[in-house]
């Protein structure tokens, strides 16, 4: 098969992400027509298992979250753009960013995290280079610009 026939099938709404959310009636939606009758009650418990846990998993990920406020003064050693695209992503964090350094050094996967803040992260993350840059700065750690001390706490 061709690798764009392959693509394809791996992301079938263009790389887009779907955002489910449950619906309170089908009325005005292409599902209003369907003659499908009741859902048998073991399909529907495990959908409600499902939202449910995606809700409760972003609930407790915001009260969870610390808000970062990136500020322009300390030592800066990124550029401008880099920082500022950083700092985008440390604030839409879902959870508090020594939770993650702490869960990727440990390995646990049961931090509440989606698939696109994940992604999100990772697309993002400071590389090799920055955080060398960064983590060969010998002074205080305060010193340090907001987005650079997060960077010094990845690299760590």
């Amino acid at each position: 098969s061709s690798p764009s026939k392959a693509s394809a099938i791996c992301s079938p709404f263009g790389g887009r992400r779907v955002r489910w959310r449950p619906l309170q009636t089908v009325n005005g939606t292409v599902f209003a027509n369907l003659d499908a009758g009741k859902l048998r009650p073991e399909t529907e418990k495990i959908l409600y298992e499902v939202f449910q846990a995606t809700a409760s998993r972003k609930a407790s990920a915001i009260s969870a979250r610390t808000a970062f406020v990136p500020r322009s003064s300390g030592i800066m050693f990124l550029e401008r753009n880099r920082a500022q695209q950083l700092a985008i992503v440390f604030k839409r964090a879902p959870i508090q960013l020594s939770r993650i350094c702490s869960a990727l050094a440990t390995l646990d996967f049961s931090v509440p995290v989606s698939e696109e803040e994940l992604d999100a992260l990772i697309q993002a993350w400071p590389t090799e280079a920055e955080q060398a840059l960064v983590k060969g700065y010998q002074g205080s750690f305060s010193e340090l610009r907001d987005v650079e001390q997060c960077v010094r706490q990845i690299a760590s």
